[in-house]
């Protein structure tokens, strides 16, 4: 970030643009900021726009299809399809056409379209738990516990083991994992709420910015406490 002229552009991830939010660092300001791999909540997307001075600009991307649709994140929670994709509801399944892409291909996102080129992101199908008859999205759940203050990054997730659907979080905070469970059970039912939650000094994640289950299983055995 300090090398080059302006304008510049910053392209970056959730992780880290929370990450660069925490240094306290100053920053070079930075005209344009595009991010991708992971949704973006508005208080960071609002809070990087603050620290850097220029708009910033989620992409919506996905394995099977690509990038597929933007939005700027301070004013929106709806996605806007890029120019020469389409989206469109096919009995029970919702595929996305484009120029990149030899025919229509089903999403494996949970989407809800509302109309021709714009649609809301509501998880992976494969995200979704049920617990004691409530049914949630794992990437919620992480977003109401990254949005704690006082939390640098987090996970919930599903671990393996015991055949119970009950969802579990690793946590990189300042706070105490009491006081973490005390402001998730403001804005969570109680039987969402993830047991364990433990505090580890930095999530595992691999190259691209992604949390594999299966090294936030291996952490949260091992409880690598900061």
């Amino acid at each position: 970030l300090s090398g080059g002229s302006a304008p510049r552009m910053l392209v970056t991830t959730p992780v880290h643009l929370r990450h660069l939010l925490a240094s306290n660092v100053a920053m070079p300001g930075v005209a344009r900021l595009v991010s991708a791999t992971a949704p973006l909540d508005a208080d960071t997307a609002r809070a990087a726009e603050s620290l850097f001075g220029g708009k910033l600009e989620e992409i919506f991307g996905c394995t099977e299809a690509g990038s597929i649709a933007t939005r700027r994140s301070v004013q929106e929670e709806s996605w806007s399809l890029l120019d020469g994709m389409s989206i469109a509801r096919v009995e029970d399944q919702v595929r996305v056409s484009g120029p990149q892409l030899s025919a229509a291909t089903p999403l494996q996102d949970r989407v809800e379209l509302l109309g021709p080129n714009r649609f809301r992101f509501l998880g992976r199908a494969a995200d979704m738990i049920n617990v004691g008859g409530k049914r949630a999205s794992l990437a919620e759940l992480t977003r109401k516990l990254q949005a704690i203050d006082g939390v640098c990054d987090a996970m919930v997730f599903l671990p393996a083991g015991d055949g119970i659907e009950r969802p579990a979080a690793l946590v990189v905070s300042s706070r105490s994992e009491r006081e973490l469970m005390r402001e998730l059970a403001r804005c969570l039912d109680p039987v969402l709420l993830p047991r364990p939650l433990r505090k580890v000094s930095a999530i595992p994640r691999n190259e691209t910015g992604k949390a594999p289950v299966h090294l936030l299983q291996e952490a949260l055995e091992r409880r690598d406490e900061p």
